[in-house]
């Protein structure tokens, strides 16, 4: 029998990831805004420790699940360091669910040391994600134990995050959900133009 997950936890995914493509150039960079669209979570189950489970468990956060601030924005981290206004590069802004990815627009500020990390992402060296995000409600599948939600089926040990919030977005060398990157050529068509209809959500300083 499921059981209810502990709320108010805070998932940050930054242990290892599946290699993909040969990493190129993203197709969706602007180096006018200097942003690119990235994939800031999808939902690739990614290994957690669970402090209720007392165990590492395969983790899902549901995309359409996850709320946004207020602003429109969050930080963009470099490594998930949070101890230094130093340690933030941009932010992400234009956050929204698409199927079975979080998605989002990264905007790197323009000082020395986000300027040498945007570089690596127009280079095509940089391409990961890692998403920051407290828990508001979910539930942990007990082995064997399989659930339909939104079409999709799980089947436990495993546990996901219905409700969640936001908090920030890592740039990092390896990130742990496979799909969190720099969108390419081959998926970055139908955001591209999706953004080019709607205004830029207005930052906030």
């Amino acid at each position: 029998m499921s059981k209810k997950i502990e709320e108010n936890e805070e998932v940050i995914r930054f242990m290892g990831r599946s290699l993909e493509d040969t990493p190129t150039r993203p197709y969706t960079l602007s180096e006018e805004n200097r942003s690119v669209q990235v994939v800031i979570s999808s939902t690739t189950p990614v290994l957690e420790f669970d402090r209720s489970f007392d165990d590492v468990i395969p983790t899902v956060i549901l995309p359409e699940g996850i709320e946004t601030p207020r602003i429109g924005q969050v930080p963009l981290l470099d490594c998930h360091d949070r101890m230094s206004t130093e340690s933030q590069i941009g932010s992400v802004r234009n956050m929204k669910a698409e199927g079975d990815e979080f998605v989002g627009d990264a905007f790197f500020a323009s000082d020395d040391k986000s300027e040498r990390v945007f570089s690596l992402v127009k280079d095509g060296h940089l391409t990961d994600y890692s998403i920051s995000a407290r828990i508001l409600d979910g539930f942990i599948l007990e082995e064997g134990e399989t659930k339909t939600i939104n079409n999709r089926s799980f089947t436990g040990p495993i546990k996901i995050v219905t409700k969640s919030s936001v908090s920030e977005v890592s740039s990092c060398p390896i990130g742990a959900d496979s799909n969190a990157k720099n969108r390419s050529k081959k998926d970055g068509h139908k955001m591209a133009e999706a953004i080019e209809k709607k205004p830029e959500t207005p930052a906030i300083v």
